[in-house]
């Protein structure tokens, strides 16, 4: 039997990912049907919370629901683990806008978050097993479920979100899903009443131990204790043996941290246990689909991250549908960015979680990688960096600018937060909204290809409460010519590092000419090679490369058709395709290798503070940017393999341009030889950002010192705004 009318989304699941992508299109007036096999509450693991979970609860309306069911406040983790027995804590009372979070009771908050849905019109049906996605003509249309009893029929919708958890209906039955290597962990729980509680403020803390066989959780819920063992398959022929109940009684009795709290206690439940495998899908959408919560990823719980790691997937996805509903031409840039912001978030966290194993209770080792993760350089002490991440409010979706360390960090942090006030107008920014709108910039700047020959625009989004929009950025520069009258091509040399730009133009609507280079004529079109600066250039070879790229320029354009720039374009890169066409090995770079570093890799800014108070330029800021396709950038600096250099501010206070003031010159130079040279043997984005960010901070420039790196990118006003390069028109697509 099949629905009479379709639904705007089919949610598969009614945990905290499907409820919250549930509540958010409920609330929009999207038509949503949530399908959850069980019946709520119904018992669940997990129930040790992060602070980031505070703003998805403002969020969906659920914080005073969840307030009033009075679960004990969670303010902070303790550990006790590695060789050094020495307690350490993680303390969220540090935060200075969500100190604290929860111990809940997983059937009693899951059901709070399906009623809340529920309650702004999303249709819930319990009892109802979904036993497959309908796709047609690779498209996701539907689902089938089974009812109560037994039943069978089609339910159609223009969105599916799988958000069923572990059994991850549609990653199993695809095999999307890939486990990572090293956390192929086991859970081994039960539940305990009259256990202690640690001494102190940290009677409000989850104990976190090790032992030989892996680690132990202890977490206060009111009257019981929720108590677990976390191990590998090394010790499954030891649980075999002795069955999982002695084996668990076994290893808590032997663990001088656990024990004592619980010598006095008593076991309430059966012990259960479970696969606790860390995985992540290899695609997190498709045409008319979406995964979210553990039915996308799920991350080892020493940390706590499943919870903030399933709202944080269903603030996107519900975003990503409502959005897709109103611009259906936008879906798969849509369905790109979910992937692209989600990922992001589970990489970090998953980087945070293996660093901890790894480290073997080095606090210092732990620390280094969450300064690592943060990216905002010397601003925050490492252990800062450790309770930011830890508490879930990087990249958290719920706050503003998600995209911005920096100004997260601010926030929670305040003045123990050491970023520079003072930051340089970017001129590449979007238009942006103001502090009373519900408009925020959610995304640094963007490649999306569109439109014909799939050429590139540069667009940020924007969230307007629930509805993502695309903001245009214009480029400049190159662009000071009429719209499809030129195009470029980006060159590299037999070690793929960047050569020189190539502009190909109409004659007759030629714009002004590029500085220090003069255009060749090729027949109706003008070609000009224009070498990028500070690498070494041989002028015999360029002179070379010049004279052969006339030659098929003027090939690819046949006189007897109709002047089409585009199909000059496609004949040229066929020809460049052939082997030896250009001298010394120099080829065109494919327009695929531009992407930009998109959500994961935001642009840098390294600062260098004056050494006296009165110089015309008291900070220099060179920002290095992930490289963005050719025609959308002016020539920077530095063009490096995968990042350019660009130079903020463009004037000194008394209106000089930066190179003619000598001392801003002479570092400029300095610093465009060491990131040349540091970078040439990075083979990925991040490494170079890396080589460079080390090369800069080991310069002494004369009237010039380092002070900080890092995200740090905020406008005069202090309004987040993505770091980029050039001029927008504010225009949003859509």
């Amino acid at each position: 039997m099949q629905s009479a009318a379709p639904w705007d989304a089919i949610v598969i699941g009614g945990g905290p990912a499907g409820s919250s992508v549930a509540t958010y299109l409920g609330r929009e007036g999207r038509r949503v049907l949530v399908l959850e096999r069980e019946r709520f509450p119904r018992e669940h693991i997990g129930e040790s919370l992060l602070p980031g979970v505070l703003p998805y609860l403002d969020a969906l309306g659920a914080r005073e629901a969840v307030e009033s069911a009075g679960f004990e406040r969670k303010e902070g983790q303790t550990f006790v683990w590695g060789r050094d027995r020495t307690p350490w804590e993680i303390d969220f009372r540090e935060l200075d806008v969500h100190p604290y979070a929860y111990f809940v009771d997983r059937g009693r908050f899951d059901e709070i978050l399906l009623r809340n849905a529920e309650k702004v019109g999303a249709t819930v049906r319990e009892g109802h097993a979904v036993t497959r996605v309908i796709f047609e003509k690779g498209r996701a249309v539907g689902v089938r479920v089974r009812g109560p009893g037994g039943e069978e029929r089609d339910e159609r919708a223009r969105f599916v979100v799988d958000a069923s958890g572990q059994s991850a209906l549609v990653a199993r039955n695809a095999d999307l899903r890939r486990v990572v290597r090293g956390l192929k962990n086991v859970a081994v729980w039960a539940y305990w009443e009259g256990a202690e509680r640690l001494p102190g403020h940290k009677q409000a803390h989850i104990l976190t131990t090790s032992v030989p066989e892996g680690w132990i959780w202890v977490i206060p819920l009111g009257k019981r204790t929720s108590v677990g063992v976390v191990t590998s398959a090394a010790t499954r022929a030891e649980r075999e043996k002795l069955g999982a109940k002695a084996w668990y009684e076994q290893v808590l009795r032997a663990s001088e941290a656990a024990w004592p709290l619980l010598e006095n206690a008593r076991r309430v439940t059966d012990v259960t246990g479970a696969k606790d495998w860390s995985y992540r899908a290899r695609r997190l959408s498709g045409p008319g689909i979406l995964l979210a919560g553990d039915a996308a990823c799920f991350i080892d719980p020493i940390l706590s991250t499943g919870v903030h790691l399933a709202m944080t997937s269903g603030f996107w996805a519900a975003a990503c549908v409502h959005s897709a509903l109103d611009e259906p031409r936008h879906e798969l840039f849509l369905r790109r960015f979910y992937e692209e912001t989600y990922g992001a978030t589970y990489r970090e966290l998953l980087t945070q979680v293996k660093a901890f194993y790894k480290a073997a209770g080095r606090r210092d080792s732990i620390f280094w990688t969450s300064k690592q993760i943060l990216r905002v350089g010397e601003a925050v002490a490492p252990e800062l960096a450790f309770l930011f991440i830890t508490a879930g409010l990087l990249r958290n979706a719920a706050v503003e600018a998600p995209h911005d360390p920096a100004a997260q960090v601010r926030r929670e942090l305040g003045e123990r937060a050491k970023i520079p006030n003072e930051e340089p107008k970017k001129p590449f920014s979007p238009e942006l909204p103001s502090a009373r709108s519900r408009s925020r910039i959610v995304s640094p700047p963007l490649v999306w290809r569109v439109g014909e020959g799939g050429a590139a625009q540069l667009v940020s989004v924007r969230a307007e409460g629930l509805r993502l929009r695309l903001v245009r950025h214009e480029p400049r520069s190159l662009t000071d010519r009429p719209r499809k009258s030129y195009f470029v091509l980006d060159l590299v040399d037999a070690g793929r590092q960047p050569l020189g730009l190539v502009l190909v133009e109409e004659g007759r609507a030629a714009g002004a000419p590029l500085a220090g280079v003069t255009p060749r004529r090729a027949g109706r079109l003008l070609v000009t090679l224009v070498p990028y600066p500070v690498r070494p250039h041989d002028p015999a070879v360029l002179a070379k490369l010049e004279q052969t790229l006339v030659g098929l320029v003027a090939a690819a354009d046949d006189p007897a058709e109709p002047m089409l720039l585009r199909r000059v374009r496609a004949r040229l890169r066929k020809a460049l395709r052939a082997p030896s066409v250009l001298p010394a090995e120099i080829t065109a770079t494919p327009s695929r290798a531009f992407r930009g570093g998109g959500v994961a890799e935001p642009p840098m800014t390294l600062v260098f503070r004056a050494k006296h108070a009165e110089s015309a330029v008291p900070r220099v800021y060179l920002l290095l940017e992930a490289r963005l396709p050719p025609e959308l950038v002016d020539i920077p600096i530095l063009r490096t393999r995968f990042c350019d250099v660009w130079l903020r501010p463009e004037r000194a206070r008394d209106g000089r341009l930066l190179s003619d003031v000598p001392e801003v010159r002479s570092l400029l130079a300095e610093a465009s030889a060491a990131i040349w040279e540091a970078t040439r043997a990075a083979t990925t984005l991040p490494a170079a950002f890396a080589a460079a960010e080390a090369a800069l901070r080991a310069l002494t420039p004369a009237g010039y010192a380092f002070e900080i790196s890092g995200r740090l990118g905020i406008s005069e006003d202090g309004e987040p705004v993505p770091a980029a390069t050039g001029a927008t028109d504010g225009a949003t697509i859509g």
